[in-house]
C-alpha cells in the first residue's frame, strides 16, 4: 500500500453508486436510469471538491464491462481523488 494513500485525509466515504443500473434506479425510486445517475452527479458536484479524497466501496455500475467503463468515465469527470475498494 502506498504511503501517499495512507497519509491522506479522507473527506468522503461512499458506496455502490451503480451508475447506469436500470433495476437499481427503479428500486431507488427514480423514473429512469438517467434521472438516477444525474441525481448522484448533482449531489456529488455540490459536495466534493477537486482536492477532496474519496473512498468508494462496492459496485460502481451494473457490472458489465461496458457499464464499468461508462461509470469510470463519469468518475473521470467528477471532482475528487478516488480510492476504489473492490469487494466480491
Amino acid at each position: 500500500m502506498s504511503g501517499a494513500v495512507v497519509n491522506r485525509k479522507i473527506q468522503w466515504i461512499t458506496s455502490d453508486p451503480h451508475f447506469g443500473h436500470d433495476k437499481l434506479a427503479e428500486l431507488r425510486g427514480f423514473s429512469s436510469v438517467d434521472a438516477h445517475d444525474n441525481y448522484i452527479i448533482r449531489q456529488w458536484m455540490k459536495r466534493v471538491r477537486p482536492e477532496h479524497n474519496v473512498i468508494i466501496a462496492g459496485d460502481i455500475s451494473s457490472g458489465s464491462s461496458s457499464a464499468q467503463l461508462r461509470a469510470l468515465e463519469i468518475f473521470r469527470q467528477l471532482p475528487g481523488n478516488y480510492l476504489f475498494v473492490l469487494v466480491s
